[in-house]
């Protein structure tokens, strides 16, 4: 069937000018020195996640609690099966403990320092921290020699925001687990754990980091260091380094921003 009519009978005028805001032409296209001309591209910019972001999104933590340092080893450990049956509970948690103070009394110091851990024990230090674990209400940074001991693994705990950490080592640690727990000093989780290098890998750690033997005392005697090596830390940390500053005084500066 075909039509013998239009299907409008009335006519309408176009403005073509009207709708030139609408349309596509070569105002919308960048012409080059060569005369080639290629289209604009629009590139939307995102922002580089932060290491807070990428431990939300790839790395585990465990719920609030009283000891957030102990269970977030404990996931580590056992993986998070176990983690949920035993939920935690405060019965486990001084069971485990009392298991960790008994077996770090019994290993000694003298086999603990020549065979187990990269740390020199005394007999006096080995009983101290093996009471003080039972009744401490959080693992303080010393206890965790203990874990290191128990648990068979090495332990990093390192600062995202001081760009700091601590290690607790085994002998010949390259032939045990190491577990990264990375400290957020913000609201959410104390620890995220990693357990398989996802964020960082221990060598980038290594060399973008700056390592302290703790935070009552950070660094060796000043006289173990080069001031060249000083001034490495001090960028590390984001710590100006003012010009002619003494060695002893870029010292003080940086183990006072370490130690707290």
């Amino acid at each position: 069937m075909y039509w013998t009519y239009p299907i409008y009978k009335d006519t309408y005028a176009v403005n073509i000018a009207e709708l030139h805001p609408f349309m596509f032409s070569l105002e919308h296209k960048v012409i080059n020195e060569d005369d080639v001309i290629l289209e604009k591209e629009v590139q939307e910019t995102k922002p580089n996640p932060s290491p807070y972001d990428k431990c939300r999104s790839r790395l585990s933590s465990v719920k609030k609690c009283q000891d957030p340092l102990f269970w977030s080893i404990y996931l580590a450990k056992f993986g998070k099966k176990e983690y949920d049956r035993v939920g935690l509970n405060g019965n486990e948690e001084m069971k485990e403990k009392m298991a960790m103070s008994q077996a770090f009394h019994k290993m000694g110091a003298a086999h603990l320092s020549s065979n187990v851990l990269q740390k020199k024990m005394t007999i006096c230090g080995c009983s101290e921290m093996a009471s003080n674990i039972l009744t401490e209400k959080k693992l303080s940074w010393e206890s965790l020699y203990i874990i290191c001991a128990y648990y068979d693994c090495n332990l990093y705990i390192v600062d995202l925001q001081k760009k700091t950490y601590l290690t607790y080592l085994r002998v010949n640690s390259d032939q045990y687990d190491t577990y990264v727990l990375y400290r957020t000093r913000e609201k959410g989780p104390e620890y995220y754990i990693d357990t398989s290098e996802q964020l960082f890998t221990l060598d980038y750690l290594r060399n973008n980091y700056v390592w302290i033997m703790g935070y009552e005392k950070p660094f060796k005697a000043v006289s173990h260091y080069k001031v060249h090596e000083l001034e490495q830390m001090a960028e590390i940390l984001g710590l100006k380094n003012e010009d002619k500053i003494k060695k002893a005084d870029l010292y003080a500066k940086i183990a006072l921003y370490c130690s707290s």
